[in-house]
């Protein structure tokens, strides 16, 4: 009984570690076969996958407009087996935060980030539009010519130039010849995704002449709204707007409690092509009028108010409006900050002093 017990036994552990290599030899197959249908994609494709694409990420992951929003620099990252790169997917990851994994590149691009990325080529992706279900990035793929230059200007330690002025953003923007209306603004909202809901709206609208900079103010929009959703208690840490404090400054106004049923701001737009916003990005989620018309006075001014370079993603901090009215010798009060229109008089204030420096220029 002992023998038949030790026979079993033994025959047991021989069956385990034939399993184990059998296992270990199909799995070294699996790479190997995956290795060469790497090489062979590989070997037809001669022209090097560089510019910009924009795509819907697969694969989101649930609850992933809790840890995104609109301009977000991500990551890339492809897995290793056995130590060796293999074409199977290439992942999406949130550079900073709790986010992780936000998804995958598609099939239809894989691929070609795939090989970017084998290559050590540089690259920046970023968050251009979230909604419910969707997440769209755009995605651009640096030459090995720009890698080379950036990867020497790192070892060098050297920043990028320190700009004086935004005439080129400006020119464009301003591409008319004869008196044109804009209109400045600024939203609070419940929370950092396009599906949140606003809770104060400001706009001033002006009259500008593209040959004097020169603003004249026509009119000014100012309203306060409800959630439709719970009271986001990060939003509150910002803005500080809770029931009360809307209750309170509503008053005994009788526009619509939500700022998706009231007409009033699209009728306020009316006629109105240029936009004007402190991180304009992320405030036209909520405005689906905006058009491509926009300036963005965070955005243009990270390498003029330079408030800090930060390495790891080799550009300039974007800078906070208080940082940016600083640069400019704009006085404000901290306490009134994000509060809708104290932010909305200060961005036009900015804007204009933009324009000046860039008329003498």
């Amino acid at each position: 009984m002992v023998e038949f017990l030790f026979i079993c036994a033994f025959l047991g552990f021989v069956f385990v570690v034939i399993k184990h290599l059998s296992d270990k030899w199909s799995h070294k197959r699996k790479i190997a076969r995956y290795q060469a249908e790497t090489d062979a994609r590989l070997a037809t494709v001669t022209s090097e996958p560089v510019g910009e694409i924009c795509f819907y990420v697969d694969g989101l992951q649930r609850n992933f407009k809790d840890y995104s929003f609109v301009g977000e620099s991500l990551n890339l990252w492809v897995p290793k087996d056995e130590g060796v790169k293999v074409f199977d997917k290439v992942y999406i990851y949130h550079r900073d935060g709790p986010g992780g994994c936000l998804g995958l590149v598609p099939s239809d691009y894989g691929f070609k980030v795939f090989r970017h990325l084998l290559n050590e080529n540089y690259y920046e992706i970023r968050i251009e539009e979230l909604s419910d279900d969707k997440c769209k990035v755009k995605c651009a793929l640096f030459s090995r010519e720009e890698t080379l230059k950036r990867k020497k200007r790192d070892t060098k330690h050297e920043h990028p130039a320190i700009r004086k002025h935004a005439r080129p953003e400006i020119d464009k923007f301003l591409d008319v010849k004869r008196k044109t209306r804009i209109i400045v603004f600024d939203l609070e909202t419940n929370g950092l995704n396009g599906e949140s809901s606003v809770l104060s709206c400001s706009a001033i609208k002006y009259e500008i002449d593209p040959s004097t900079c020169g603003m004249t103010e026509l009119d000014r929009f100012h309203r306060y709204y409800y959630p439709r959703e719970q009271f986001n208690p990060q939003a509150f840490l910002v803005n500080g707007l809770t029931k009360e404090a809307i209750d309170q400054k509503r008053g005994d106004a009788t526009y619509p409690k939500y700022f998706t049923d009231d007409p009033d701001f699209e009728n306020f737009c009316k006629g109105v092509m240029r936009f004007v916003a402190h991180n304009i990005s992320f405030d036209a989620q909520f405005i689906p009028l905006i058009g491509k018309k926009k300036f963005c006075t965070m955005m243009t001014n990270m390498d003029i108010v330079a408030v800090q370079y930060l390495e790891r993603k080799h550009q300039w901090k974007w800078p906070k409006l208080s940082e940016t009215a600083v640069h400019y010798g704009i006085q404000f009060s901290e306490n009134e900050l994000h509060s809708s229109m104290a932010d909305t008089e200060l961005t036009a204030k900015i804007f204009i002093k933009m324009l000046d420096i860039a008329r003498v220029s």
